[in-house]
This record gives structure tokens, sequence and C-alpha cells, in this order.
């Protein structure tokens, strides 16, 4: 989940993996505190069947990279190497650089202009990659630095200007 300007997205997880949602906190003059419990929840555009993946903003765009899909069948990977991004002002995806590898469980994060996936795995592995996109360059990396050991499912966080 993520937040930008104001209102929430999650984005993946049966049974919101076909469209991802959008929440909109409710506005109180006399309470200012939000209250999620009384917000509304709307859909979002189909991006694509995700689940599982690393997600992560730049404060403008909500980006989802990895991660796999339930019931894909033959037409579709069991396990992603995309990226895409979701243009919350105009409700719309579009395809970016595929990851160095496929990956699912993987978390992510954003940090002065690079997304982060760190660790995950296939159905028979376990990593300790960690993989940085450049979004003005619009190209993947794999750090020479590694996990100091394999994780899958973990999560990740900016604290300044640190993941």
């Amino acid at each position: 989940a993520v937040a930008i300007n104001g209102k929430g997205y999650v984005y993946g997880g049966p049974p919101s993996y076909l469209t991802g949602e959008e929440f909109t906190p409710p506005t109180d003059p006399v309470d200012p505190a939000p209250q999620p419990y009384l917000g509304s929840w709307a859909p979002e555009a189909n991006g694509w069947n995700f689940q599982s993946g690393g997600c992560a903003t730049d404060g403008t765009y909500l980006y989802l990279f990895g991660g796999d899909q339930e019931s894909g069948g033959a037409s579709a990977p069991p396990i992603y190497r995309q990226l895409r991004r979701y243009d919350p002002a105009g409700n719309a995806w579009t395809t970016l650089q595929q990851m160095p590898a496929e990956v699912m469980m993987n978390a992510g994060a954003y940090c002065n202009g690079r997304l982060f996936s760190i660790g995950g795995g296939t159905e028979s592995t376990i990593s300790d990659a960690i993989h940085v996109f450049t979004i003005s360059t619009g190209t993947w990396q794999t750090a020479a630095t590694v996990l100091s050991q394999p994780t899958l499912g973990g999560a990740a966080a900016t604290l300044g200007n640190k993941v």
C-alpha cells in the first residue's frame, strides 16, 4: 500500500488483484484526524493480474514490480519481471523496463529517484539480490551489495536517504 496526494492505494492479493483500490479518507472540519474506517474505496483501472510483488511510490506514481499471477494460464508467466507504473491523475497504467530477473514476494521501496526490489524468489529459490531501477534513465541494475541472507516476503521502508 502507498499514499499519493492524500489517498491510499492498495494493489495485489485476491480479490483485489484484478483492479486495485483507491481509498479517500473522510474530511471532518471538527476532527481533522483521519478515520480510515469512515472513508470510501473506489476501483482503479485494471493493471494486470498482480499479487505478491514489490510496491513503491515516488509521490506521483505507484510502481508495481515482480510478483506472480494467480490462475494466469498459459498466456502469462507465473512469476513476473514486469515493472508497471500507475498514474492516479490519469487512471492509467504504463509498462516500463523489465526487471533483470523474475521475482515474487519481493520488498519494494523508493529513495532518491530509484526503486528498490529487495529479496524475493521464485517457486524454487529465495534471493538475497537487490535490484535498483533508476527512474530518470529507465534502467535496472543489480546492486553489488546483497542481503545478509535470502529473504522472501519481507518489507522495506525509506527513512531519510536510506532504504
